[in-house]
């Protein structure tokens, strides 16, 4: 199993519960993706999340490797009872008409491999909380952003009062930059 927070909340209750449990993370550090949400203006709190349940997972007894990857070979030596995927979540790739455009995804923005130009498009699949948060980050960081969001407003699908205080702020990032596309849902 992954080191995301489903992985480790895995890792925790299978342990607690007294199986032996070993957590296979392929990166060097737990969290995935609320590793990265942690990067976001004003989602520091996902690093809490990441701390608290590595450190209950270890504290029930799970052994947590860091930079390993589960094989079929290791599986088949090791024997185990039961194997929990939790291997995190791939991005949504739309497909896109036009030449030239330089495409990158918000998880490499916020990891620092990639880096936006002066102008960027944000392209909101789902009205959640990463792609008004990367426009707010690309914007205070200077770059011009327009948000497009395929929903009825940006961020229309996380908790209710988290998406009032995301859209209260979009006015001061459009302000830095941010501008807000039509709906792309027809």
């Amino acid at each position: 199993m992954g080191g995301g927070p489903a992985g480790l909340k895995a890792a925790a209750v299978a342990a607690e519960r007294g199986h032996i449990v070993s957590l296979h993370e392929r990166d060097g550090q737990t969290g995935g993706q609320a590793r990265l949400a942690q990067l976001l203006p004003t989602r520091a709190e996902f690093g809490g999340i990441v701390t608290n349940l590595t450190a209950e997972a270890e504290r029930h007894g799970a052994t947590i490797h860091r930079r390993s990857n589960v094989t079929l070979e290791m599986i088949r030596k090791e024997k185990p009872d039961a194997v929990i995927l939790a291997t995190g979540s791939a991005p949504h790739l739309p497909a896109l008409e036009g030449e030239g455009a330089h495409i990158v995804q918000a998880v490499d923005i916020l990891s620092g491999k990639a880096k936006a130009g002066a102008r960027a498009v944000v392209y909101d699949w789902h009205g959640e909380w990463l792609g008004s948060g990367v426009a707010e980050k690309l914007a205070s960081e200077g770059t011009h952003v327009r948000l497009a969001v395929n929903a009825m407003c940006a961020a229309a699908n996380i908790q209710t009062y988290i998406r009032f205080e995301t859209v209260a702020r979009l006015p001061q990032a459009r302000r830095r930059g941010v501008a807000l596309a039509a709906s792309l849902r027809r």
